[in-house]
């Protein structure tokens, strides 16, 4: 079955223009100094933002993901998450509304992120963890398996509705990391390299912005 996903994973590599290869290589180099620079506007420790970020990732835009990380830094910053989150935590379950574009179980992480200055607060969700850790020391080992790496490495297109919860856990997460892995091994390219790269020509396949 793995065999499959390697192949799988470097046929759409194949599809991959010169400018998707370009974009894709790039993609988490670029994702970390946009941290860098929301590091030095707030304050806040590289890798805390890199957290916060990937705390927001879950089902959200890239474009507003960023847009969430920002907002998140400033309220942080000014006290109003704090107040927003007390309120929530009090019985005003629409407290947090309108802060980000996330669920809110995801929000009380990423400011818990900041509040101890504990990464562990993202929770287990093996596809933020690595996601943080991709964006935080770019080309490494780590592989952000969300729906549509699963779609890419099972040659199905998936949604966030249809895709098999189980592959975002234990064993199946690890069974399709270690394929991007071994595909990257072929192609010269480190596994988050490759996972963002796919990932590239497969969003402009799907329209995904």
């Amino acid at each position: 079955m793995e065999k499959n996903y390697v192949k799988n994973i470097l046929e759409v590599y194949n599809l991959a223009t010169l400018q998707e290869k370009a974009d894709g290589i790039t993609w988490y180099n670029d994702a970390n100094k946009i941290c860098k620079r929301l590091a030095k506007k707030y304050g806040i420790s590289l890798e805390l933002v890199c957290y916060v970020m990937a705390a927001l990732s879950p089902n959200n835009k890239w474009h507003r993901n960023i847009t969430d990380t920002d907002r998140v830094l400033l309220h942080f910053n000014n006290g109003y998450l704090r107040s927003m989150v007390n309120l929530y935590e009090a019985g005003e379950k629409d407290a947090l509304k309108g802060i980000a574009c996330t669920y809110t179980a995801n929000l009380i992480n990423a400011f818990r992120i900041l509040e101890t200055g504990d990464v562990t607060h993202i929770g287990k969700g093996l596809k933020t963890n690595n996601f943080a850790q991709n964006i935080y020391t770019p080309k490494n080992d780590n592989v952000t398996i969300d729906y549509h790496a699963i779609s890419i490495a099972l040659g199905i297109r998936f949604t966030i509705e249809s895709v098999n919860g189980k592959h975002f856990k234990g064993k199946n997460y690890e069974t399709l990391a270690n394929a991007y892995r071994e595909a990257g091994v072929k192609v010269g390219l480190s596994a988050s390299e490759l996972q963002s790269l796919t990932w590239c020509v497969w969003r402009n396949i799907d329209k995904i912005k």
